[in-house]
């Protein structure tokens, strides 16, 4: 089960509608407390060897 500061993570990327992806499993690691877990497939976006992700510009806050 996750601790208390992965779930603050995991609500904020479901809230923001961040995805993670990655070819390789995905290990997130909670430093505070010593939890480790593979990244929730709600999480992760399928990403294919061929498509390219592009940056976009992060939103000015001024």
């Amino acid at each position: 089960m996750s601790c208390a500061h992965l779930k603050k993570l995991y609500d904020l990327c479901a809230k923001e509608d961040i995805k993670i992806g990655a070819s390789d499993l995905v290990r997130i690691v909670c430093k505070q407390c010593g939890e480790q877990e593979s990244c929730p497939t709600l999480l992760m976006d399928h990403i294919d060897d061929d498509s390219v992700v592009e940056d976009k510009p992060a939103k000015s806050t001024s």
